[in-house]
């Protein structure tokens, strides 16, 4: 199945594509987000943040064929004044 990809920040080098553009990927019927993140050398250790066809995903989360995976670093911080 085909996956299409944005990666932010430094997560495009994972991908062979720039930050911010989207690339489409080829896995295998039945993997999850964390299948494919490992598959591209992104291991469970990383802290990312994920979201399928503009819903949060968890590593978990099932794809099928067609669906938007989008990869960005986690945000915190913000201003307490």
């Amino acid at each position: 199945m085909r996956i299409r990809i944005r990666p932010y920040a430094d997560f495009g080098r994972f991908f062979s594509a720039e930050p911010g553009q989207t690339c489409v990927v080829s896995i295998e019927e039945g993997a999850t987000v964390g299948d494919l993140l490992e598959a591209h050398g992104i291991e469970a250790s990383v802290r990312v943040t994920l979201g399928v066809n503009n819903q949060l995903a968890a590593r978990e989360t099932q794809l099928k064929d067609g669906d938007n995976l989008e990869v960005l670093a986690p945000m915190s911080g913000g201003s307490t004044q």
